[in-house]
């Protein structure tokens, strides 16, 4: 059994958590992306994440020699390793389910619902994300970056359970109900969770869910 646990930016954590995993004679491949925690770099986009894993994937097969069987591949991905969780899905049709806290949807879908909004509605930091996917993404959302940084949300079939708080100012309730719908409109696994709590809330009710999350698809956490 694998387990791919996204955790970005928050490496005091992180360590336990894979610990508990690995308790279920769990496979645990837990990065700490360039810039966060202990690793060295610089904090990249999404798509520099993605590679970063991808990568790190590669090289822990070949040295380790380890081999997954099909269907026993769970994704958890927090915040930005949300997205990096996505493409992964995206790429791998044998993840047998995700969950996805607080999770960035992508520069296209990010921007889709920003621009949908009125302006004196969006805090500053919301405002900042517009100036600078604007910026980057271009006026036809042709820019290199933009694609690289856009989640293909069509590719991804495995069950999703989707986790929010309900004040999380960076990723809004409105902006995760968002990405809902658009995952929603291609697959119908998915299911969308608000607990109380900011941005990745960690409390007892968000862990029970996540819990029952994975022991239905096959993963007993604790």
């Amino acid at each position: 059994m694998s387990e791919l646990l996204h955790w970005s930016g928050f490496p005091v954590i992180t360590p336990p958590v894979a610990a508990e995993f690995s308790l279920r004679a769990a496979i645990v491949f837990s990065p700490n992306y360039g810039g966060y925690g202990p690793s060295q770099g610089t904090v990249g986009d999404g798509h520099d994440d993605y590679v970063d894993v991808v990568n790190g994937l590669k090289a822990l097969r070949q040295i380790s020699g380890l081999r997954v069987k099909a269907r026993d591949t769970f994704l958890f991905g927090v915040s930005q390793g949300g997205f990096v969780a996505l493409l992964l899905a995206a790429d791998n049709p044998q993840v047998k389910a995700v969950e996805l806290e607080s999770p960035w949807p992508g520069a296209t879908e990010a921007l889709a619902w920003l621009e949908a909004q009125r302006l004196g509605s969006l805090n500053t930091g919301l405002l900042a994300d517009m100036d600078y996917l604007t910026t980057a993404c271009g006026p036809q959302l042709t820019s290199t970056w933009c694609r690289r940084n856009s989640a293909p949300l069509r590719e991804v079939h495995a069950p999703i359970l989707l986790l929010g708080g309900t004040s999380d100012p960076i990723i809004t309730p409105g902006m995760l109900r968002a990405t809902y719908r658009d995952l929603h409109r291609y697959n119908p696994h998915v299911q969308l969770v608000f607990i109380p709590g900011g941005h990745a809330p960690t409390t007892p009710q968000a862990g029970k869910v996540e819990q029952e999350w994975f022991a239905r698809h096959g993963l007993r956490m604790y």
